[in-house]
């Protein structure tokens, strides 16, 4: 088992895997690598130690920081809810010449998928962490969200809204809530509400932004 750069990122489940390997190299003194993965493994400790100290400095508990940042998430995934395309029903039905069904359906479409996707969404969290999803996730749905803007056929506006639709369902909803839950115990009721409370804001002003901007 290797370990690349990747394991300075700070995330949980590399700070464990790169202390298992470094474990591993200091009872094994021929391996012939063993000064490149104890760097390594040293500047992540230090990263790490860099982090915890920041955190204690500050006036509140950091996890709070984290569950602010996981609810910014949770509040652009609504550039892709039902309540936000249901602006734009009419004027693209009368614009392009589709029916109301036809534009709804790929809300409806992109929701069975999600069940396929959910799955998946729940490996990349527990193999890669729950930033590299919702920093993923987030990109790719403002990228299709843009790009809705050049559509003119059904099958491309299918393709990209059913993008983001997925990014809503499945991966930036189980990975604000993984994140929310991973920082909290005794609040974690608290904590998920406020995710709660963001989504909702979300679907409120969403449609609003929609209806300014069209």
């Amino acid at each position: 088992e290797l370990c690349d750069i990747n394991c300075i990122s700070g995330d949980d489940h590399r700070y464990r895997r790169a202390t298992r390997i470094t474990r591993r190299l200091l009872a094994s003194t021929r391996h012939p690598a063993q000064p490149t993965f104890l760097l390594l493994a040293s500047i992540h400790t230090t990263y790490r130690d860099q982090r915890a100290a920041f955190a204690n400095r500050l006036p509140f508990f950091y996890g709070w920081a984290v569950v602010v940042a996981a609810g910014s998430t949770v509040f652009v995934r609504n550039a892709a809810a039902t309540l936000t395309i249901a602006v734009f029903v009419f004027p693209m039905s009368e614009d392009l010449g589709w029916s109301r069904t036809l534009i709804v359906g790929a809300a409806a479409a992109a929701g069975v998928a999600a069940m396929l996707v959910s799955p998946l969404a729940g490996w990349v969290v527990q193999r890669f962490g729950a930033r590299a999803l919702m920093s993923s996730s987030v990109i790719l749905l403002g990228a299709v969200i843009l790009s809705l803007r050049w559509t003119t056929s059904p099958v491309t506006f299918y393709l990209l809204f059913g993008i983001g639709r997925l990014m809503f369902a499945a991966p930036l909803q189980i990975g604000a809530s993984t994140t929310a839950a991973q920082w909290f115990v005794r609040m974690r009721g608290r904590s998920t509400a406020t995710l709660g409370v963001t989504h909702s804001l979300g679907m409120g002003l969403f449609p609003l932004f929609a209806q300014l901007f069209m």
